[in-house]
């Protein structure tokens, strides 16, 4: 049999599932491998509330010129249906390495049984992503799927710099690829060309056996100039090239916000990027040749440096290429009236931002270099120059209060962004700075060990886990029933069509999709009955922390 690999991508659970019975075995499997079940199905919960409640009142949408404005933002297609973007990298290296591929989604594997069993019968080699998996009880379901006799299973992707450190692997995984997955291409290649004897790191890299599990790490660039990095070829996507690509510009990430791991993901603790010149030649090919018209760009932080961003936007400007740009982005550039206007000519049409708090302590917490000002006024720029605004927020980070989070919601309610997510603070990456021992002291933090997963509980000071999600799920409705902003989590699926005249039926129709009293009372069955375990859980958890702590004390040398 002649070498092939197999690429696999996506999430467990996806906004793709074509069968709620499908989700609902993935989500089982999910949970028998949870170390803190109650809280993952929480914030399932969290997430699921507006998206279902949104669907349902979609069936009710009459032929009035509100609800034809709503049924049309949700008729463009969703970001949730673009190919991965480690897709597309991997599928690049491996034709120029010569190497025979295909390519499926887990979903898609999950699914179809029939598709399955007939790609990991004509490949030899899996390379699964990693990328939008969490822990291990999402892990090892998948490597259980994907491993046969004949074949090799190799795990890569942004959650195996995490699991490197720890994990000594599971049962029918063969390898570990820890950081850039072009680096590593070829040594796997050479690997299976060679009979999958030892891997033979590439330059710069090493090699770590631990029992039978090889981990490879790509080692990292002698600079900090990502332009030798081959441009990912969206012809070979599956079903061709989309509208909309995603794109990447950096590795790492020049801020170490407290609760942030994405300094680290690709086993580097640098900020490297590519230049203006070649992000500009990438795009204007994608569109010329391609015809491309959105960029979607997944760096934790497009807008920096911030002389490259004004570089990047004359070169779009001069030569007029016709492509829309979606991007993460500091409040503080955004405040910038002479930047955000630049970045409008350019095609900027959407940012993401890390609001993340609307109480000055909070951000200081976090050490996100940032005020509540420059948040503000950030918002409020998005508006005045026509850039639709996505702000993410974080619930229940130490030193959280209810007088704090009544800040957060007073800063969204004065600078409303067009959408917002929220999310509760997780303990789940262990290396992240709030998570040190000096951390830990100042604000009397308790977290739950282990990769096993989604949202491991915890306790500090001011709060717990189990309010930190009330008092998230209390926000997120304040905000939908005071129309300040739409919850990304139900609106997603459109926003490449989000327009400003779409702001009021849009913020209507939330405002509508969470009153009902039927929808309404079943969902606050649902989180009485999660949160009335899940308190029951923590306090046992808690208790047993209290022990092993008066263990150590007593003890320090048995324990």
């Amino acid at each position: 049999m002649s070498e092939k690999v197999l690429i696999v991508t996506g999430s467990l659970v996806s906004q793709r599932e074509s069968s709620a019975w499908h989700a609902l075995r993935k989500l089982a499997l999910q949970w028998r491998g949870s170390q803190a079940p109650w809280l993952d199905l929480k914030v399932k919960a969290l997430v699921a509330e507006p998206a279902l409640s949104a669907a349902l009142e979609r069936r009710r949408l009459g032929s009035g010129s509100a609800d034809a404005a709503v049924r049309r933002y949700f008729s463009v297609g969703a970001p949730a249906a673009l190919p991965e973007l480690t897709e597309v990298v991997l599928a690049t290296a491996l034709r120029d390495l010569g190497m025979p591929h295909e390519c499926a989604t887990y979903e898609e594997l999950f699914a179809r049984p029939r598709l399955r069993e007939r790609l990991l019968s004509e490949t030899t080699c899996v390379f699964a992503s990693t990328t939008l998996l969490h822990d291990l009880s999402e892990v090892e379901p998948i490597v259980a799927l994907l491993k046969r006799p004949h074949n090799r299973v190799v795990l890569g992707g942004a959650l195996t710099g995490v699991l490197a450190r720890d994990w000594d692997g599971a049962p029918g995984l063969d390898a570990l690829a820890v950081g850039y997955g072009e680096l590593l291409a070829r040594p796997l290649v050479d690997w299976m060309r060679g009979g999958y004897h030892e891997i033979e790191p590439g330059p710069g890299g090493r090699l770590e056996k631990r029992g039978l599990l090889q981990v490879l790490f790509s080692g990292t660039p002698n600079s900090r100039d990502l332009d030798f990095l081959p441009t990912p070829d969206w012809s070979l996507a599956r079903g061709g090239c989309p509208a909309l690509v995603s794109y990447e510009s950096v590795r790492g990430c020049p801020y170490r916000c407290a609760f942030c791991n994405y300094p680290y993901l690709f086993d580097d603790t640098q900020f490297r990027f590519k230049s203006a010149r070649r992000i500009a030649d990438d795009w204007q090919g994608y569109a010329e040749r391609l015809g491309v018209t959105h960029v979607s760009c997944l760096d934790s932080l497009f807008t920096m440096p911030r002389p490259r961003l004004r570089e990047l936007c004359r070169l779009l400007i001069e030569r007029g290429v016709p492509v829309r740009w979606i991007c993460y982005a500091r409040a503080d550039d955004l405040a910038d009236d002479s930047l955000i206007a630049m970045m409008r000519e350019a095609g900027c049409v959407q940012v993401h931002v890390g609001v993340e708090s609307g109480d000055q302590t909070m951000l200081d917490n976090m050490n996100k270099d940032c005020s509540v000002e420059s948040n503000r006024k950030a918002l409020l720029n998005c508006r005045k120059f026509g850039v639709a605004s996505l702000a993410t927020v974080v619930v229940g980070f130490p030193g959280e209060t209810p007088q704090s989070l009544e800040a957060t919601y007073d800063l969204l309610a004065a600078a409303p962004p067009d959408f917002h997510f929220t999310a509760t603070f997780s303990t789940r990456v262990a290396d992240v700075p709030v998570l040190s021992a000096q951390s830990r002291a100042r604000f009397g933090l308790k977290a739950m060990g282990g990769l096993r997963s989604v949202a491991p509980y915890w306790s500090h000071d001011s709060m717990d886990c189990a309010e930190a999600a009330a008092k998230a799920r209390e926000l997120d409705r304040r905000l939908a029933v005071d129309k300040i902003s739409l919850n990304a989590a139900a609106f997603y699926p459109g926003i490449l069509g989000y327009e400003p005249a779409l702001r009021e039926p849009l913020l209507d129709f939330q405002r509508r999709s969470l009153s009902r009293p039927v929808g309404r009372g079943a969902f606050d069955m649902l989180h009485r009955f999660i949160d009335a375990r899940l308190r029951r859980d923590l306090a046992a958890w808690l208790a047993q922390e209290e022990n092993r702590e008066r263990a150590v004390l007593s003890d320090p040398v048995a324990a």
